[in-house]
Parts: structure tokens; C-alpha cells; sequence
């Protein structure tokens, strides 16, 4: 973990002025178009009503667990090989502090792969500063990301596919 150097802090501003409201859920971001919103999932359709009980709760089945868990892992792993990835935290008085997870272990430390069920979610959140994207861990084996340029969702799509995961818009 570092803290981000002058340059990087300009990056930031530049590439994410509304990183604040953005990591409120101020869904006006993405109503303007300043932000697109994707999901990606281990499902490839929005669940129905009927389904969401037998297919979000695995928890007792190991290997369903695993599989699930390493498709998220490999994700973030590819992204993470064509970007430098930053996290973040609120500091005293809502301040917005980003930092640079550095190395591998650290993103993985980060993300708790192997904590990941059927009941977590929201536990954590990177930026890849070079992709111009926002990843946000989700509920229900479904995350969102955030991106700013339209071309960066064929790279999302192919990524996720390679992953074994869906974009679901």
C-alpha cells in the first residue's frame, strides 16, 4: 500500500473528477452519461424471482464456491496485468484517501477472494487508474463497474468472457 504520488493525484482529478459522488452511488453520473454502468456476474441473464434462492445461495457446496470465487479472482487478475490499481478509504470528515496497491498479494489481501459468498458484498472497491475504471464489489455474486469511455466495454466483455464471467447491461 503507498500513498499516491503528485502526479498520480493528478491523474485522478483529470481522469475521475467525480470519483466522490461516483463512490456514493449518485446514480445522476451515470443519468448525465459522464459515467457508464455495467454488472459483470457469474450469471448471464438478470436473475428471475424464482431463481435467486437456488442459484445466489451455494454456500454448502465447495467446489460451486471455488469455482465462483476463482472467476471473480481471474478477472481482477487480468485487469490488474493492464493497469495500475488504487483503493480506497474515508478518512475523518468524509475525505476520500486513494492509495496503490503495489503488488499481486496486495490486491488479493484487498478483495478477500476467499472469504467471497453468497452474503458478502460492498466489501471493497478498486479503481484501474490506465482502464479509466471503477470496480465495485456487489451482492448476490454480481459486481458493478464504472467506466468512462464506450470503447472500454468490448475490452470488459471479452475480459469477463476470458473469466468465465457475463457483462450484463
Amino acid at each position: 500500500m503507498k500513498n499516491l504520488t503528485s502526479k498520480e493525484v493528478k491523474t485522478f482529478k483529470r481522469k475521475f473528477p467525480d470519483l466522490k459522488e461516483l463512490l456514493k452511488d449518485d446514480e445522476t453520473l451515470i443519468d448525465k452519461g459522464i459515467y457508464r454502468k455495467v454488472s459483470v456476474s457469474v450469471f448471464d441473464h438478470w436473475l428471475t424471482a424464482e431463481e435467486c434462492i437456488p442459484m445466489i445461495y451455494v454456500d454448502n457446496n465447495k467446489g460451486e464456491l471455488d469455482h465462483r470465487r476463482n472467476k471473480f479472482k481471474a478477472f481482477i487478475k487480468t485487469l490488474s496485468e493492464q493497469s495500475e490499481v488504487y483503493a480506497w478509504r474515508y478518512k475523518r470528515h468524509e475525505r476520500l484517501h486513494c492509495y496503490k496497491l503495489e503488488n499481486r498479494s496486495e490486491i488479493v489481501k484487498k478483495c478477500k477472494f476467499d472469504e467471497m459468498s453468497s452474503l458478502t458484498g460492498k466489501r471493497f472497491g478498486l479503481v484501474f487508474l490506465d482502464l479509466g475504471l471503477v470496480y465495485r464489489e456487489g451482492w448476490d455474486w454480481t459486481s458493478q463497474l464504472y467506466f468512462l469511455a464506450e470503447k472500454q466495454l468490448e475490452l470488459l466483455k471479452q475480459e469477463a468472457e476470458r473469466s468465465g464471467l457475463f457483462i450484463l447491461d
